[in-house]
């Protein structure tokens, strides 16, 4: 009877050794990959922060006056300023 009770069959056996094992091994590399997550997205935000710091410094937020531009458009307005290379 006591040899009965260990047959299993062809059921595969997992010791609660390593179950605890498999589920700790889980959580281990699922909060490593978070803090690698978190890592390189922290990186990625400080380096945005200080070059847009540093843009704003050098740039002026208003745009810059410009001359009166000659281009396609302007052709458009007068017909009789176009210059003909004849």
């Amino acid at each position: 009877a006591a040899q009965v009770a260990n047959d299993y069959g062809h059921c595969y056996q997992i010791n609660p050794g390593t179950i605890a094992g498999v589920v700790l091994g889980d959580l281990f590399l699922t909060l490593l990959i978070a803090l690698g997550v978190y890592y390189v997205v922290s990186c990625i935000y400080k380096q945005q922060a200080t070059s847009s710091a540093n843009k704003a410094q050098h740039e002026s937020p208003y745009e810059e006056l410009q001359g009166q531009r000659v281009d396609i458009y302007s052709d458009l307005k007068n017909p009789a300023s176009r210059i003909s290379y004849r």
